[in-house]
């Protein structure tokens, strides 16, 4: 598995949720993986840079990762704006068993008023 997020953001903008707060989630991730028990499987916490320029990072850790064959699910830390709550806005064909579990675990992952 890799959780990914990237540290650089547009010019214009701090980078407080594109993606400051992806960056935060996986150094969370990080701490409470240490903390617990250890993992059947490895996890990698992937923080890549040139995101905002043409996803620079990515682009070069799928070229010369020799890990990437072993990875079976990616989950892409990203924001959507600068408010609002998270939520899973994308994915990819063929997902569906991973979309039935997200779905187990939050059956209401949006917000009802």
């Amino acid at each position: 598995m890799a959780l990914v997020c990237h540290h650089d953001s547009v010019p214009t903008g701090p980078g407080a949720s594109d993606d400051g707060a992806g960056v935060a989630a996986l150094l969370e991730a990080a701490r409470a993986l240490k903390a617990g028990p250890a993992l059947q499987n490895d996890v990698i916490l992937l923080f890549t840079d040139g995101e905002e320029a043409g996803l620079d990072g990515a682009r070069a850790f799928a070229a010369g990762c020799p890990w990437l064959k072993d990875i079976g699910l990616v989950l892409n830390f990203e924001a959507r704006g600068v408010s609002g709550p998270v939520f899973m806005f994308e994915t990819s064909v063929g997902n569906g068993p991973i979309i039935r579990e997200f779905a187990r675990a939050a059956p209401r992952p949006w917000p009802t008023r």
